[in-house]
């Protein structure tokens, strides 16, 4: 090769190998520009996160009893002026009665009033006495909030949720466990994303289940995953109230053996109303169920968790180290029912205590059927089991009540036998003598019991006949249980109604005018808890007041049934039936003397 010809060759490799490096030099400095904007947006974002996640908890955590408007709640026409509050219960078209009686058939109480009530927490008055107000408690410990569900409504659920991280301060709530019981729908994605949107999404914990365990593997299940000192128990249909958790850690820091209850105040199935329950306590009949009663003259009540021989079993703390050396549930048992009372006696027996705080109150939803579960034989198998296990010598009392004692198949007991002799346990002899002296032994001792809570005298607001207004047409029935409501003409001879203060509508002393039936109310033995036995007048116009005779006019409206009271002609003759409230000529009434 000449010269020339070297030197044209050496001229172009020098060419290459500048664009070479040019492009080299590009391709650097692009990726650095990719990994700056990278890295820079990645900053931002967790900048922005860490921003949201303070300001969550500002709101959460440094106002616990302020309440902010919910979101999803977004239900003008039911809350509008004519009606009030009524109108949250109220049904107004076909499509409605559909889902308050699928709601009803599916989760056996009202979905459709929880769901236009919202998720989030709602405002709730403070039933606490003055002294729990005020009264200082110096309680330790971080808890595990383990609620089990299974196909439970959506707005139920995340409420009981939010009350949990709204009203419980974050120094004593290390987690909240959400155990899934092999439920037919999804529920992770959408807890996941409400506690995210409005909480602290690293305090949830989902755990799920492939098939349904029941209530009592189900607990178990989420207590194995719990990290917190203190575990505590609750149903996946509760509203905690303000200052709940402190009594029940100040009474496990006084005493680690203790097992404590809240106040379990009542949210009705029929229209979520919340009412403050009495102080009782709990104790339990020869048929091995749980039972209610009045507190004995011997304890004072102050701010301190009073003994009480066995808890309702759905909602309680525990030290968790206590729990698990105690045995946990006996998970020889299935779903639930009787789990209380077997809780309830091995505690005792076995070197802790029972006992419910009066300073502490969380609502639940009393539910009148299972919408699920086992089967009826469940409790019954629960029992024959307990009964085999702590009862001793008294079981004979229990064969007595429950006659398929002997046909009953309790599954092997030898670990809880087993399990009873390790903790040195003492026998229910000493549980009947030294904690429970008030209960009848059959042959031994009668009852020193007290039923007798304390009532309110009846409040009569109106009373006489019950006429629509405008017609000489009249509501009558006859006295006798089971009885249709009927319409006809008015005679000085019909019957006398009693309108009370509780909203029931009486004839005579024992029957109230009951809405349970689908389309005609009927005459039932009084229950004294409102639900399908509570009526309002709602008037329709400023003048329709109760009168200082006694006259009480307006819509007679069932909140629990969300219809009013009509009057249907059929031919010559009237009947008396439930419908939406819209026809006032024939919704209209006027109970007077």
């Amino acid at each position: 090769m000449d010269v020339v010809s070297r030197r044209k060759s050496h001229a172009e490799d020098q060419k290459m190998t500048r664009s070479f490096s040019l492009w080299m030099f590009f391709l650097l400095l692009l990726t650095f520009a990719l990994f700056w904007y990278t890295a820079f947006h990645l900053h931002t974002e967790h900048s922005k996160a860490r921003a949201r996640l303070r300001k969550t908890a500002e709101l959460i955590f440094r106002s616990p009893t302020h309440h902010y408007e919910t979101k999803d709640f977004q239900f003008p026409e039911y809350t509008n002026e004519e009606y009030g509050f009524q109108n949250l219960t109220m049904i107004h078209n076909e499509n409605e009665i559909q889902d308050h009686e699928q709601g009803h058939k599916k989760h056996a109480f009202n979905q459709m009033v929880s769901d236009r009530i919202g998720y989030q927490t709602r405002p709730l008055a403070d039933h606490r006495s003055e002294l729990c107000k005020n009264h200082n408690f110096e309680a330790e410990g971080r808890t595990s909030v383990i609620i089990c569900f299974y196909n439970e409504a959506l707005s139920t659920l995340l409420r009981t949720i939010s009350t949990v991280f709204k009203r419980t301060s974050p120094q004593y709530l290390k987690e909240v466990i959400i155990v899934d019981d092999g439920s037919d729908e999804e529920y992770a994605h959408r807890i996941e994303s409400f506690v995210e949107e409005n909480y602290l999404k690293e305090k949830l914990h989902m755990l799920r289940s492939d098939k349904q365990l029941g209530l009592i593997k189900a607990r178990m299940f989420g207590a194995r995953h719990a990290t917190g000192d203190v575990l505590v128990f609750l149903d996946s249909h509760c509203e905690v109230s303000e200052g709940w958790i402190e009594p029940l850690l100040f009474a496990i820091n006084s005493s680690r053996t203790t097992v404590v209850s809240p106040v379990v105040d009542v949210i009705s199935s029929d229209t979520f109303e919340y009412t403050p329950s009495d102080l009782m306590r709990g104790g339990f009949n020869w048929g091995l169920h749980f039972t209610w009663e009045a507190l004995p003259p011997n304890i004072q009540i102050g701010y301190h968790a009073y003994a009480t021989p066995t808890i309702s079993g759905g909602l309680f703390a525990v030290d968790r180290e206590f729990f698990f050396s105690l045995g946990g549930y006996d998970e020889g048992m299935q779903e639930w029912g009787g789990e209380n009372l077997e809780l309830s006696f091995r505690t005792w027996m076995c070197g802790g205590q029972m006992r419910i705080a009066p300073c502490s109150r969380v609502g639940h939803v009393f539910r009148r059927r299972r919408p699920y579960g086992f089967g009826s034989n469940a409790s019954l198998h629960n029992a024959v089991r307990l009964a085999k296990v702590w009862l001793d010598e008294y079981v004979v009392h229990f064969k007595k009540v429950q006659k398929m004692y002997n046909s009953v198949e309790p599954g092997d007991v030898s670990d809880r036998v087993a399990l009873r002799k390790k903790l040195k346990c003492k026998n229910f002899k000493w549980y009947l003598t030294e904690v429970y002296p008030e209960i009848e032994i059959p042959g031994e001792r009668s009852s020193s019991i007290q039923y007798n809570f304390q009532r309110k005298p009846v409040e009569i607001i109106a009373k006489g006949q019950i006429k629509v207004a405008g017609l000489s047409i009249c509501l009558s029935s006859e006295s006798k249980k089971g009885s249709p409501l009927m319409a006809g003409d008015c005679t000085p001879t019909l019957e006398s109604w009693t309108f009370t203060g509780t909203g029931e509508i009486r004839l005579g002393k024992n029957l109230c005018l009951d809405a349970s039936s689908a389309s005609s109310p009927r005459m039932m033995k009084c229950e004294g808890s409102g639900g399908m036995q509570k009526w309002n007048f709602i008037s329709t116009s400023a003048k329709e007041k109760t009168d200082r005779g006694g006259t009480v006019s307006g819509r007679l409206y069932c909140a629990a049934a969300g219809l009013c009271l009509s009057v249907n002609q059929d031919g010559d003759s009237f009947e008396a039936i439930l419908r939406i409230c819209h026809k006032p000529s024939v919704q209209n009434f006027t109970i007077t003397r």
